[in-house]
């Protein structure tokens, strides 16, 4: 093996020997006897010193002596190099520059040049590669990776490569103490990246990361307004609307967006946002008139704003509130029961529940035969915990015009607020009106697993499978079977779920995480789970089902990994789970870190007491009182 090794090696000095004797030819300026006999520290601080008066034919033959000692090779080589490179000789520099790096694969700087060249070569391929290798080297290298991302971004146009590298800055930061200026400005990267590729939940996020950072980017607050006004968060909207507007008073766009939100929640203060907003032609400042126009009862100039809009626009929500104040004026009924109703559905399907619930109350003024309005009253009331008035909203629907779906959501909903006996009453009510539909069957089985009733729970969701076979119907029939500890019939009824259909990603990650939690078939587990994440790669629960998976085979390194991701995934989620926090710490433990265990021990038990935790950490302290 070692002579394979020195070989190539030799070859090498052979070639570099050939390299420095062709340069030396080059250089015949400088008589050899200014040279003669000096040590190898005076040659190369000589050669600095030429190179800082920007003598640089002369530093380049000091150096090239300094090559014959064979010391700090790499240094030589590359100052070498930054001659060549000042005197516009690319080829040279580029060549002593390989040359330094095969000497120290972990020096930066013959790396950065070479990258310095290529980008004015303008062959930002190549100059994306030079560092990808120093990367390869070393890759804790924050501002290596932040060039990346922004190379990537703005030479290449490549948005998926350079979201990768500032990605792999917030992953360094986790580990390790990151400048606040590259996680602020990674985060501003990806949330604009995210923007582009119309992800906008995740590009809010990073954009809000940016802020808090730096509450001084201004640029970030802005796009962060603009993002959260388009998608109606309107709450948090007006916050960062209110911090821009403090800093840039007589910006149009945001005084429109104000006026709009305080519009939409019927706020006096919209009259002095609008009137702010209205100096220039895009559509910000034409909906500004018209909403002022609105406000000060000018019907027939706003109308004609509002369709105009509409027309271009029609998911604008605050333009048909507008038509539906101006239709009432006119005692035009028709008009505004159609304006109010659009408003409010509008309104409900970007969740402002209740300016959804105003507008559908003002409909019901106008109508109160339509059982659409009902059912939506009771769905807002449903999303926003008021199960009491929900279920009044849709047992009026349901007089209105009666529908076995709703029966059936009503009796779910009785469970839910513990009322079992109402419940199987709208379940019964069901079956009898529809004996051939599977539907009550399969959610009073799910109502008695809820209530711990799993020998009653099986047999109802057996009864909706016997009507009509469904992945759906056979996972949580697994979920009932697992719970009553019948581990082989949930395995089959998983397998049966995947059967019909091969993208059900839970049926998977259930199958996977069951093997994995009995310690068995440890390797289909991890196959399982895999294939569950590749449909939703970053499932938390599913994360969390493979790091549990490669702790059970003895990988601890890639369980932590995969658990610790699971962590933050379900942070963001905010759906921490204390099976993971116990996961986490059984894998520390494993690793012989007990105070990392203890420390998510602790973190699982708050919230939920369990008798087995306390016991373990109370094992792992003995311990670590035994090994002080």
């Amino acid at each position: 093996m070692k002579r394979l090794i020195i070989i190539p090696f030799v070859a090498l000095l052979l070639l570099q020997c050939s390299s420095i004797k062709t340069i030396q030819q080059k250089v015949t300026t400088i008589p050899s006897s200014e040279s003669d006999d000096l040590p190898d520290w005076q040659l190369y601080s000589t050669a600095l010193y030429y190179k800082s008066i920007k003598e640089y034919q002369k530093a380049i033959r000091y150096l090239l002596d300094a090559v014959s000692y064979g010391k700090e090779l790499h240094r030589v080589y590359y100052q070498i190099s930054e001659c060549y490179f000042r005197l516009f000789d690319y080829d040279a520099a580029i060549n002593f520059a390989k040359m330094s790096i095969e000497r120290d694969r972990k020096y930066t700087k013959p790396y950065i040049l070479i990258y310095r060249i290529y980008t004015n070569l303008k062959n930002f391929n190549e100059s994306a590669r030079i560092l990808e290798r120093l990367i390869d080297e070393r890759p804790e290298l924050v501002e290596i990776h932040f060039r990346l991302g922004v190379h990537y971004y703005t030479k290449v146009k490549n948005h998926d490569k350079s979201l990768v590298f500032f990605q792999n800055i917030l992953e360094l930061s986790r580990k390790t103490s990151v400048a606040s200026y590259y996680k602020e400005y990674a985060n501003y990267y990806i949330g604009y990246i995210y923007y582009h590729k119309n992800q906008i939940d995740s590009s809010v996020e990073h954009l809000k990361k940016t802020v808090e950072i730096n509450p001084d980017n201004n640029s970030a607050i802005y796009i962060l307004s603009t993002l959260l006004m388009h998608t109606y968060k309107l709450d948090e909207a007006e916050r960062y609307i209110s911090i821009y507007l403090k800093r840039f008073p007589d910006n149009q766009r945001m005084n429109s967006f104000m006026g709009r939100i305080y519009y939409i929640q019927n706020n006096p203060s919209a009259v002095l946002y609008l009137s702010r907003a209205m100096r220039s032609k895009n559509t910000d400042s034409i909906l500004a008139r018209a909403l002022y126009l609105e406000l000060l009862s000018r019907d027939k100039a706003s109308e004609k704003y509002f369709k105009k809009i509409i027309k271009k626009n029609p998911r604008f929500i605050s333009p048909h509130i507008g038509l539906g104040r101006i239709a009432l004026r006119s005692n035009n009924k028709k008009a505004a029961f159609n304006e109010f109703l659009t408003a409010s559905l509008l309104l409900y399907k970007v969740k402002l529940y209740s300016s959804s619930r105003e507008n559908l109350i003002k409909v019901l003024s106008l109508n109160d035969k339509i059982p659409e309005i009902y059912f939506y009253l009771g769905k807002i009331y449903e999303e926003t915990g008021n199960i009491a008035l929900a279920i009044i909203n849709y047992k009026k629907t349901n007089e209105l015009s009666p529908k076995t779906d709703l029966i059936i959501h009503v009796g779910y909903l009785y469970s839910q607020k513990n009322d079992f006996d109402a419940s199987m009453k709208y379940f019964d009510t069901a079956i009898k009106k529809e004996p051939n539909n599977p539907k009550p069957y399969f959610i009073k089985g799910i109502v008695y697993s809820k209530k711990e009733n799993y020998p009653m729970a099986e047999k109802y969701i057996k009864k909706a499978i016997e009507i009509n076979e469904s992945d759906t119907y056979y996972f949580y029939l697994a979920t009932v079977q697992e719970k009553h500890k019948k581990l082989n019939e949930a395995i089959d009824s998983l397998k049966k779920a995947i059967k019909f259909n091969s993208k059900n990603a839970r049926a998977y990650n259930f199958l996977g995480y069951l093997y994995a939690d009995n310690n068995m078939n440890i390797e289909e587990s991890i196959l399982l789970i895999k294939k569950a994440l590749t449909f939703e790669p970053l499932n938390g629960a599913y994360l969390d089902s493979l790091g549990w998976a490669y702790f059970r085979q003895g990988r601890y390194e890639m369980a932590l990994d995969k658990l610790l991701k699971a962590e933050l995934q379900l942070e963001k989620e905010k759906s921490p789970d204390p099976i993971v926090f116990d996961h986490i710490a059984d894998t520390y433990k494993k690793m012989g870190n007990h105070k990392k265990a203890i420390e998510y021990w602790e973190k699982s038990l708050k919230f939920k007491k369990d008798s087995r935790i306390l016991q373990k950490i109370r094992k792992s302290k003995e311990y670590l009182n035994k090994n002080k």
